[in-house]
């Protein structure tokens, strides 16, 4: 029985970290991804195009001796790709400036990347992989790929791993095929590798505190992760930060709920404090999620700093009931946004 769930209304600390905020902020090409499930094929995805810029399609599990190019390799099918491309299509022929929506497709990722030390192990696994990941994309007319090996467990499979990665993106480039990689919060790459990647997913979550009554995901925490991996050697301009469409219980991180199941039984409540946070009090779980003010400070923050832009993970877990059939946070990324216009045109 849900017992206890509340917005997480994200607190500023900009002291502490490094990064100091701009005087001014810059949207203009701001990238809003989202990762795609397969799992997730019965939502409308259609109705978040207008906001998102990149569509992440979650993922290929690659599997020893077997091509990822055949059709029945898990997880991404063949519908897959052609509802992207539609989605894609559509978007830009409706969307003002159209022509810049990218669709990616996720190698690997939690529960899929067992085959990956293999693959990358040598030269030559290497060279195969990578022909047969160019050719998929061309085939299926894709504008990148997202690298998301969860994760090398030794110095040799880290190493390798940076071979795969710098190989990739110097043959997929020559084709004007995007890369991207996926990072945890203290997760890196070697400070050359940076330069042969499009952009890092960093997923500025899961960031538990033990013992502690704080959102996985907090601005603080997210602010932090931004700080060390530009520490590290990757430049601002390529990080994307990553904004949960779930939450942890905070006192068994384990318990996961998603964004909509959370509001779903804060709107059944319909609990609302002065401020206009929804809660449900009572002892048992304590579920913070992410509401506008948290989200609006993460992406004033993104822009501030010159990040490449946000993404979600993932939409599928976004409240997407009406109004909000494009998805809650979607909203509010693109509410923050024209938020921030605004303020910047008032300060001209």
């Amino acid at each position: 029985m849900i017992s206890l769930f509340r917005f997480c209304h994200a607190f500023l600390a900009l002291g502490a970290a490094k990064l100091v905020l701009g005087d001014t902020l810059d949207s203009n090409n701001f990238v809003v991804s989202g990762y795609f499930p397969d799992y997730r094929a019965g939502i409308n995805v259609e109705e978040s195009a207008h906001i998102l810029t990149d569509l992440i399609l979650y993922s290929i599990e690659p599997v020893l001796d077997r091509s990822i190019l055949e059709e029945d390799v898990c997880c991404v099918q063949k519908d897959h790709y052609e509802r992207a491309r539609q989605i894609r299509n559509t978007r830009n022929q409706t969307v003002e400036n159209g022509g810049d929506f990218n669709i990616f497709v996720s190698i690997g990722g939690g529960g899929r990347s067992s085959a990956m030390k293999q693959i990358a192990a040598t030269k030559q696994s290497r060279s195969i992989f990578i022909s047969d990941l160019k050719k998929l994309c061309i085939r299926e007319e894709l504008n990148g790929v997202d690298f998301d090996w969860e994760q090398p467990a030794t110095n040799d499979e880290y190493l390798s791993y940076m071979h795969l990665i710098a190989e990739a993106a110097t043959e997929l480039h020559k084709h004007n095929i995007k890369v991207s990689v996926a990072l945890h919060a203290n997760q890196f790459l070697f400070k050359e590798v940076y330069d042969y990647v499009d952009q890092v997913n960093l997923m500025a979550y899961d960031m538990v505190v033990p013992n502690s009554n704080e959102h996985h995901a907090s601005f603080i925490n997210a602010h932090k992760a931004v700080d060390v991996l530009v520490e590290s050697g990757c430049h601002p301009s390529k990080i994307v930060l990553g904004i949960p469409a779930y939450g942890r219980d905070t006192r068994n991180p384990g318990n996961i709920k998603t964004h909509h199941e959370v509001v779903d039984a804060l709107v059944k409540e319909k609990n609302h404090d002065e401020e206009g946070i929804l809660s449900i009090e009572g002892d048992g779980e304590a579920v913070f999620i992410e509401s506008f003010a948290s989200v609006k400070d993460k992406v004033k923050m993104a822009v501030s700093n010159k990040l490449k832009g946000i993404f979600i993970w993932e939409i599928g877990q976004d409240y997407r009931e009406p109004p909000f059939q494009h998805g809650l946070i979607l909203g509010h990324v693109e509410n923050a946004l024209a938020d921030i216009n605004e303020e910047n045109a008032e300060e001209l």
